[in-house]
């Protein structure tokens, strides 16, 4: 959990009742379009431009939720979705929401195999891709 300096009682409060989520894209727009409009909805949310810098984040702090892009270089999301497997403590992993542009429905079925509890289509409609993530979040209790 990160460290909050200076924070009230109520900003504690608010801090530690967010969804805390992980948007993992090589595209810094879509990571940040996707951060603001989830950010509108009470969601905290940290940026990683690929699965190594995510798994690195992950060490240090606890997420709700990962939303995590298919093709990345480095690392693409279903090698990152493998070494999270390995390392997190499966009461308390992130619940994984994969998203890709090369949607069928072999990927699909693999990708929720492997843990995704999500598989989306990689779209521009932020307001349906915000509706699925805040879905997939009121599943999940807080730790």
């Amino acid at each position: 959990m990160p460290r909050i300096a200076n924070k009230g009682f109520w900003d504690m409060a608010v801090y530690y009742s967010a969804k805390h989520v992980l948007v993992v894209d090589d595209t810094l727009s879509i990571r940040r379009s996707i951060c603001k409009a989830l950010q509108a909805e009470g969601c905290e949310c940290r940026q990683a431009v690929n699965g190594t810098a995510a798994l690195e984040q992950l060490k240090n702090e606890h997420f709700n939720l990962v939303l995590t892009d298919y093709h990345m270089p480095f690392m693409d999301g279903m090698e990152f979705l493998d070494q999270l497997t390995e390392q997190q403590n499966s009461d308390d992993s992130p619940l994984v929401i994969m998203m890709t542009s090369d949607w069928d429905e072999t990927l699909q079925k693999q990708t929720m195999k492997d843990g995704a509890c999500l598989v989306l289509k990689k779209t521009y409609d932020l307001q349906q891709l915000v509706a699925q993530v805040m879905k997939v979040l009121a599943l999940k209790p807080d730790p």
